[in-house]
């Protein structure tokens, strides 16, 4: 072989060489690229189906509670439309948060802890709420004096703290439905 022949050689191997190791470098790379690409894009799809899962949950859950706390007002107002009894509106108001609760029970887990206790404290005002109407609904209660304190303590209940629970609860769900950090 000439020197020339081997020069040619040289060259033609070290062209090819470079080109085909870069060639590999790349798609290795790529390869690598891709392989944290499809991660990411799984992440951010696990995160899209939790969030789809949390708003149904969520408005779920919220319009069954302001459902129980209208037919809550309603058993306490000191007026009534003709016909409202207080048996069907605590009926209603009772269904409404069964099926509150049964929704919150199934999807507990997928609410932060600001609305965990947000709805827990709301539940547990409507059980206080709830007592104080039934004892003031007691027809075994002589006491003008006691019933009417069983209907102030049921009217503050349902007046003032279920509405101010109602609106916490309201604004971390607008913050998870939003994206927004609580």
């Amino acid at each position: 072989m000439t020197e020339s022949h081997r020069l040619l050689l040289t060259f033609v191997l070290t062209l090819v060489g470079s080109g085909l190791g870069t060639t590999l470098v790349a798609g290795l790379l790529n390869h690598r690229l891709n392989q944290r690409l499809e991660l990411v894009k799984a992440v951010l799809e696990r995160g899209s189906r939790i969030h789809e899962r949390q708003m149904d949950a969520l408005m779920t859950v919220y319009s069954r509670l302001e459902e129980a706390s209208f037919y809550l007002q309603r058993v306490a107002s000191a007026g009534r439309f003709k016909g409202e009894d207080e048996g069907q509106l605590l009926q209603r108001a009772g269904q409404a948060l069964a099926s509150a609760s049964e929704e919150y029970s199934a999807k507990k887990l997928l609410f932060s802890d600001t609305l965990t206790n947000g709805i827990d404290e709301f539940f547990n005002q409507v059980l206080s709420a709830r007592v104080s109407i039934g004892s003031a609904l007691d027809p075994t209660l002589q006491s003008a004096k006691s019933v009417g304190e069983f209907w102030d303590r049921a009217r503050e209940a349902v007046y003032k703290q279920l509405p101010a629970i109602l609106d916490a609860i309201r604004a971390e769900a607008k913050n998870v439905i939003h994206g927004r950090p609580s």
